[in-house]
């Protein structure tokens, strides 16, 4: 129904916009505040339509705050949203805060240094919708019970972090580095938190200031006519069913000394995903090859889905 739709709309404004800057509270504000009256303030912005204060409950989910830009975009999203669909006209909202715990800081997450605390706050809402105002409301049968992650910021004020349940799920790898004598590094995997498919990850080649050398995609695939990737284990996996431009590709990393490709991937078990034993090298100046890796350069590796960088680790 179309009363449906404007749920899924209000919920998707709610749950995903980006937020804002710092606002300026005073400092007994500040000493005041608290994870629940943070959400609080959230969901009471919401239901009194106030774009200034909604926007202003929200950081992103490693803790660091929204360019102008940013809230331009969520104050104006709020007053369109607002005009579209009236609170009390079209939709009401009724909340109650259950619980608040502590979540851990993750070692595989960038935060900000703004970011000295988070938590996880428990709500059950409950959404009602209805097409006019002619119409009987539609609610939810059941409260929906959600949680919200809230950080505590450095002068004390509390946001809603931004999708951080995306965030908790990042993984992390752990590796090995070893040189040969022909110039070469390998990286082996020695440990992944969570499976995930090589699609989800891409690779940075640094020197030894930090800057990348080399990027790209671990996978093979074709990108809206973009053929990329380093898995030189293609075709040991895709038997009959190899893509030529795919193939060609792959044969070309896998043939080049390292002056064109200076990273390679070896799935080792063929699974088709990041896991323990599979293989970077990165190639370097040696008798066999003519790469640009060298000691005290790093191979880091970075989950798509966030951003994060899952695992580095220093050659030789």
């Amino acid at each position: 129904m179309k009363g449906e739709a404007i749920a899924c709309v209000v919920l998707a404004l709610a749950l995903s916009l980006t937020g804002c800057l710092e606002r300026l509270l005073d400092s007994d504000e500040v000493e005041q505040d608290t994870a629940s009256k943070a959400v609080k303030r959230y969901y009471d912005s919401w239901i009194n339509e106030d774009a200034d204060i909604f926007c202003s409950s929200f950081a992103k989910a490693n803790g660091t705050r929204l360019t102008e830009s940013e809230i331009e975009d969520c104050e104006d999203e709020v007053r369109i949203e607002t005009i579209e669909n009236p609170y009390g006209d079209r939709w009401m909202l009724e909340y109650d805060i259950e619980s608040v715990g502590n979540v851990p800081f993750f070692d595989w997450v960038n935060y900000s240094s703004d970011l000295l605390e988070i938590s996880n706050v428990t709500v059950s809402v409950l959404l009602c919708v209805r097409d006019n105002t002619d119409d009987p409301w539609e609610c939810n049968q059941d409260w929906l019970e959600m949680e919200v992650y809230v950080g505590r910021m450095s002068n004390g004020e509390w946001l809603i972090l931004e999708n951080y349940e995306v965030v908790s799920s990042t993984p992390f790898a752990q590796f090995t580095s070893s040189k040969n004598s022909n110039g070469d590094y390998y990286v082996t995997v020695v440990r992944v938190s969570e499976d995930y498919d090589l699609e989800a990850f891409s690779y940075f080649l640094k020197d030894s200031t930090g800057t990348t050398s080399e990027f790209g995609e671990i996978a093979m695939q074709n990108l809206s006519g973009n053929v990329v990737g380093i898995d030189v284990s293609y075709d040991a996996k895709c038997d009959d069913s190899c893509d030529a431009d795919l193939q060609t590709r792959s044969d070309a990393v896998n043939d080049d000394n390292g002056a064109v490709y200076a990273v390679t991937f070896n799935d080792n078990d063929r699974d088709g995903k990041l896991s323990a034993g599979d293989k970077f090298t990165a190639r370097g100046s040696g008798s066999g090859s003519d790469g640009p890796a060298d000691d005290d350069w790093s191979l880091e590796v970075k989950f798509d889905n966030t951003g994060d960088i899952v695992g580095s680790k220093r050659l030789g």
